[in-house]
């Protein structure tokens, strides 16, 4: 999973690699719908009143009807090249408009009906998400640059382009790699030059020139921005006055999170997110009034954030690249490591399925206990059992039809924290 989870009232919505849209009760732990689109889904959707947006490697941007899941309408970019058609750019969205950058370089304005306002061309592929302040947008491309836009409606115009490098063949230069920020008359961004130092760099909106006084900090850490309640910019683990351009706080310690901008941090009402996944690995929480970590680190020692963070009701969401999809926090005040349980419970693969005369059931656990699995006909008889402590992580299981009839079952895992089904189909 690359693409942020988002959350809106009780629904939270997941983007997954394999191309399914998921609409989750976060509250309850069960699915409302799946979307199968037949694509990669890498970009992080966007969610108004009625409709889900969401944007696919193929090159298309489909609304998704925000209750059913069903598909109201599709927007192709129109590449004929399918390298060029891909788009791994997250959904901006206004009051009237969703934005998305594509690999073709350009990035496209659309109206809430799937039809083009505009787009606009950069020179090389568009990987971040769009910074959208009143008027004005700001697009990083690979090409090294960053573009800063007016937009009239129907039509934009260039503003201005900062470039690090002069224009010749493309080499690995000071690329952009995170979404930047609009904050207070400067656009924030962060660059890596060649993989290795990384610079933090504010240009100012009137002019596109990088401000003078601002502290450049090199550093291996490209994850993102967060902008605070009170209009405090913060990129990477260091906090920034975006007035002053002064460092409000920096959190010491060797934080290496080569993750770039599909795991930036957050800030909710009176703490700092972010996560590592060298070392030390593990969420910190960091207090900006005394500029420490918090002792409530979590450790994740057997699963790599991979998402942005999105925080609700004091839940913290986020994605791994072990494919489970976690919901954490203490019911009350602070997200921290205190009572931590897991929102969703477990989850669960079967494969093959259909299936005769076996599969293999796969389920993580987000921490040990016991779990329960059984199958059920369509009668809701129990036709098989079996259950177990097992321990934080994935675990297999073989299980065997024993001549049942074909036909659809149900297989339930039962934990502490929820419960979980999914179908089975038995083959002829």
């Amino acid at each position: 999973m690359l693409a942020s989870p988002i959350v809106s009232g009780d629904t939270l919505i997941a983007a997954c690699i394999n191309g399914n849209i998921l609409a989750i009760d976060w509250r309850k732990g069960e699915l409302i719908w799946n979307y199968s689109s037949g694509s990669s889904a890498y970009s992080t959707p966007a969610i108004d009143n009625d409709m889900v947006y969401t944007a696919f490697r193929d090159g298309s941007v489909r609304a998704l009807d925000r209750q059913t899941g069903s598909l109201l309408w599709r927007f192709d970019v129109e590449d004929t090249i399918a390298s060029e058609k891909e788009i791994q750019a997250p959904i901006k969205m206004t009051s009237s408009r969703i934005y998305v950058g594509c690999f073709n370089g350009k990035l496209y304005c659309l109206n809430k009906n799937g039809t083009k306002a505009w787009d606009y061309q950069t020179h090389f592929y568009i990987k971040e998400a769009a910074a959208i302040s009143d008027t004005l947008i700001a697009i990083s491309s690979r090409d090294e640059a960053i573009y800063l836009l007016r937009n009239y409606g129907d039509s934009v115009v260039l503003l201005w382009k900062n470039r690090v490098v002069e224009y010749g063949e493309y080499v690995p230069g000071s690329v952009a790699r995170t979404s930047p920020v609009i904050v207070n008359g400067y656009v924030f961004t962060n660059s890596a030059e060649a993989e290795c130092g990384h610079f933090t760099r504010a240009l100012s909106v009137d002019s596109g020139k990088k401000a003078a006084s601002f502290p450049d900090n090199s550093n291996f850490n490209t994850t993102g921005f967060a902008v605070g309640i009170n209009e405090e910019v913060v990129s990477n683990i260091w906090g920034y006055n975006p007035l002053t351009l002064g460092k409000l706080f920096g959190v010491s310690g060797s934080y290496m999170r080569f993750l770039r901008s599909n795991s930036a941090p957050v800030i909710t009402a009176n703490q700092f997110i972010f996560h590592s996944s060298y070392h030390p690995k593990g969420i910190f929480f960091v207090n900006p009034e005394t500029k420490t970590v918090r002792q409530d680190t979590l450790k994740m020692e057997n699963y790599t954030v991979s998402t942005s963070f999105a925080v609700s009701n004091n839940v913290l969401f986020f994605g791994t690249y072990e494919k489970v999809l976690f919901g954490i926090g203490k019911g009350s005040g602070n997200v921290g490591a205190e009572n931590i349980g897991s929102v969703f419970g477990g989850k669960i693969e079967v494969s093959p399925n259909p299936f005769n005369p076996s599969t293999n059931i796969r389920f993580a656990l987000l921490k040990g206990g016991n779990v329960e699995l059984s199958v059920f006909n369509v009668s809701g008889r129990c036709i098989w059992k079996t259950s177990g402590i097992y321990t934080k992580g994935y675990h297999s299981i073989k299980y065997t039809t024993d001549n049942h009839s074909a036909g659809v079952y149900m297989l339930r895992l039962s934990c502490k924290e929820n419960t979980r089904n999914i179908k089975l189909v038995i083959a002829k």
